[in-house]
Parts: C-alpha cells; sequence; structure tokens
C-alpha cells in the first residue's frame, strides 16, 4: 500500500507539471517511475512466472526452440535481444512495463491537459493489475490505443504499420484491421443514452443467465486462430470457466460504469474529440462484454481490446 500510494503521488506530481508547462518529458518521467517499481515485483500475477521461466529459458539454448513457439515474433526480438544482452529478468520486466504504458499514452502526447487525469484514472481503475499480467497482449492493446489517433486523422499508413507491429507482439491483434473502414463509414455508434443502459442491463440479465458454459464447447477453434490456446491447455477447468465473485469490486465498477454512459453526451460535446468518440464506441462494446464473459478468463481476455478504453473515458 505505501508504494503503490507514493507512486500514484510522485507520478501525479510530475503530470501536474507536465500539464502546466505543456511538456511530455515530465510524463515521461512518471512513466520511468512506474516501470521501475515494476520492474522490481517478483511472481506477481497469473501469467508472471511463466515470462519469467520462458526469459530464463533463453539463456539455454536447448529450451529457445521452445520459446520460440509460444511468443508472436515482435514480442520474440524484445524477449532475445535483452536476453542477448544478458539483462537481469527484472530489466526485461521493466522495459516491458515503460513500453506498454508509454505507447498506451503516447496518443495523448498533445493533450497535456489530460496528463494527470490519465494517470489518476489508470491506477486507481487498477489497470496497472491488467498491465503487469498478460504481458503480450498488453503489448498489443497499447499498439491499439496509439493508433486510435491515426485512425481518426484518417492517416492509414500509420494506423496500420501500428497495427501490423501489434500483432507481431500478439496475433489476436489481426481482427482490429476490420475497425478502420467501420469508423470511416460511421464515426459514432453509439448516443442514446437509454438504448445504452438498456443494453448495459442486458449484459447483466446475460451475465444472470450464464450462457457461457453452453458457449465452451464451440469456441475451441477460436482460441487456436486468436492465439489463447495455451490458457486452454494449461488449465482448462479454470480457464474457461469459472464462476466469478461479485462483490463490492463488480459495484463499485459497475456505478462508474453507468455514470460514464449517462455523461457521456455532455462529455463528447464539451471536449469535442474525435479519439474520444472513437474510444467510446469501443468502451461501451466492452463494458456489454465485460459481464456477459465474466465468468470466463479467455473470454475476458478478448475483451481487452475494447474494456480497457474504460480508464481513457473516465480521463476525458
Amino acid at each position: 500500500i505505501i508504494i503503490y500510494t507514493l507512486l500514484i503521488i510522485i507520478m501525479m506530481y510530475l503530470c501536474y507539471v507536465g500539464q502546466a508547462k505543456g511538456q511530455w518529458k515530465y510524463m515521461v518521467y512518471g512513466l520511468v517511475i512506474y516501470a521501475i517499481v515494476f520492474a522490481l515485483r517478483y511472481n506477481v500475477g497469473v501469467d508472471y512466472m511463466s515470462y519469467y521461466y520462458n526469459y530464463q529459458a533463453y539463456f539455454t539454448s536447448t529450451a529457445q526452440q521452445s520459446v520460440k513457439e509460444v511468443f508472436e515474433p515482435g514480442f520474440l526480438f524484445l524477449t532475445s535481444f535483452l536476453a542477448n544482452a544478458k539483462a537481469h529478468f527484472s530489466i526485461y520486466f521493466g522495459v516491458i512495463a515503460f513500453l506498454q504504458i508509454y505507447l498506451s499514452m503516447l496518443a495523448f502526447k498533445d493533450k497535456p491537459k489530460l496528463y494527470p487525469y490519465l494517470i489518476i484514472c489508470f491506477m486507481l481503475y487498477c489497470y496497472w493489475l491488467t498491465y503487469a499480467n498478460g504481458l503480450r497482449q498488453i503489448m498489443a492493446l497499447a499498439c491499439w490505443i496509439w493508433s486510435i489517433k491515426y485512425l481518426v486523422e484518417k492517416k492509414v499508413w500509420k494506423h496500420y504499420l501500428i497495427l501490423l507491429l501489434a500483432a507481431s507482439m500478439h496475433k489476436s491483434a489481426l481482427a482490429l484491421i476490420f475497425f478502420y473502414p467501420l469508423f470511416n463509414w460511421k464515426p459514432e455508434w453509439f448516443k442514446n443514452i437509454k438504448i445504452q443502459l438498456a443494453m448495459l442491463l442486458l449484459s447483466l440479465v446475460i451475465m444472470k443467465l450464464d450462457i457461457i458454459q453452453s458457449m465452451m464447447q464451440g469456441i475451441e477453434n477460436i482460441f487456436m486462430i486468436s492465439g489463447y490456446d495455451q490458457y486452454n491447455s494449461e488449465d482448462q477447468n479454470t480457464n474457461l470457466y469459472q464462476k466469478a465473485s461479485l462483490g463490492l469490486g463488480f459495484a463499485i465498477t459497475l456505478v462508474f460504469n453507468t455514470l460514464l454512459i449517462v455523461y457521456s453526451n455532455r462529455v463528447k460535446e464539451f471536449v469535442k474529440s474525435r479519439y474520444l468518440t472513437c474510444a467510446y464506441n469501443l468502451f461501451i462494446i466492452g463494458v456489454c462484454l465485460k459481464y456477459i464473459l465474466i465468468n470466463s478468463q479467455i473470454l475476458s481476455r478478448i475483451n481487452y481490446y475494447f474494456i480497457n478504453f474504460s480508464f481513457i473515458i473516465a480521463a476525458f
């Protein structure tokens, strides 16, 4: 508690300086400190030790081939580069942590007013827990968040080059190539607040009906295509389906999501940001999927590319 509280205070201070001076470098200083803290953590999160063992395996030539079969080329390059440089595993995790949060924030480099709000929402929404866990897919997510900047600016080649980088980190990002034509066809998908609240309510009803369990038998091929098959093989029962416990955290998040929906049109009118408009579309999809897929860890990972826009919407 002391470490994370101090981290938030230091990052917020640097972000406020960056906001006041309109200088990106203070934001970067805060992200470096964040990366140092997350470099020094050990044995945290579901996936941490698997990445640790894969990285350590790179120091023994006999195990390198198995690692190459697991990682996509971009993430494999990053791993092999640091391993060949004999970097300590804490440096490995620190570099990944920095790249994750840096690329996520890079889309807002020219919006210094947002700096402190992005950080406080990222930290208090506890998205650092997700970032420190699914390393490869979060690298892809960070590229996706960055690429939206070029999507709304209609810089098609930059957008798709960044998506290609995302896919080199986790192949599930290939599914995102369809959003550029979709957003050009219709930039704003969700405007009616009552319809959005009805969608949220319907998602909660579907969650209560628990349809996930009946879906499990028909989605194994999707896992193979999207790169989630290793989670299925490790612990099928837990990852495919596990009844989620709904407590205070669930209630608080539901209230926040409802408030973001209720005030969304007022925020859009006040901010007038095309990035916000696109991000909000993804956020609504993510919120609905969050509750529908709540009982499946693997299917929830598919939702990373949508629900993780929550802290950005909250920041706006």
